[in-house]
């Protein structure tokens, strides 16, 4: 057998391989795009108070409203949390992003987001919700998580303000018992991904930095009717 033949044989059989062992992956898997397996691992390698801090408020409570990947990781979504759980009275948690620019590297998939304060706080709620930010753009909201439940009312009433909401499929389904959301009480929560043309509409003039999302003087009408939904669907 020549060398060229031979060679595209190993190269076919190999891409084989590689196919093989990305179809058996669970769903689940950690983000393909994820600089850290986990949260372990990102707080062992990174600075807290520089790189990241970590925000709560009204510890306790049965309802949680959560964002995992907040500040600059996903832009816009701890101060929607923060603004849900204000409201319910809801225990609040955000782990943000800190950073000037390359916050996306301190994005760890939810079902590797082994963080002990959120996961304390999520093992102390029985509803649990978790606002997150999605390139998908033909919906307003894509909805998942195992809390059919509630995922069913926070859908009427998002729908009932004229917000677009699909289920969340694939990567943004929420269906994995190991997601942060899923690991309450119950064993189910909400995960909800926000396009990202939506929340810059919560914003005025869509301005998603740091000095424009920490006053509130920014935020907008449609932000609104987005939280008094979320509030409504979690106080039914």
């Amino acid at each position: 057998m020549n060398t060229k033949r031979l060679v595209g044989r190993i190269t076919g059989l190999c891409a084989v391989g590689v196919l093989s062992m990305s179809l058996m992956m669970p769903h689940g898997t950690a983000h393909a795009e994820d600089t850290y397996d986990s949260m372990t691992d990102l707080m062992t390698e990174t600075t807290k108070g520089e790189d990241w801090v970590i925000e709560t408020l009204n510890e306790g409570r049965k309802s949680l409203v959560m964002a995992p990947h907040g500040g600059g990781i996903e832009p816009g979504t701890s101060e929607v949390a923060k603004r849900i759980a204000s409201n319910t009275i809801s225990s609040y948690y955000t782990f943000k992003g800190m950073r000037a620019s390359d916050n996306s590297e301190l994005h760890v998939t939810s079902s590797h987001f082994d963080e002990p304060k959120a996961l304390e706080m999520v093992k102390a709620s029985n509803k649990t919700v978790s606002i997150h930010k999605t390139k998908q753009s033909e919906y307003d909201v894509y909805i998942g998580g195992l809390d059919k439940d509630l995922q069913a009312k926070i859908k009427d009433e998002l729908e009932a303000q004229g917000f677009r909401v699909a289920a969340g499929t694939d990567g943004i389904a929420g269906t994995n018992p190991d997601n942060i959301v899923n690991r309450n009480q119950k064993g189910a929560g909400v995960q909800l991904e926000l396009s990202s043309d939506t929340v810059k509409t919560f914003f005025k003039d869509g301005d998603l930095s740091r000095s424009a999302r920490s006053n509130a003087q920014n935020y907008t009408e449609e932000m609104d009717k987005f939280v008094q939904a979320v509030d409504r669907g979690i106080t039914q």
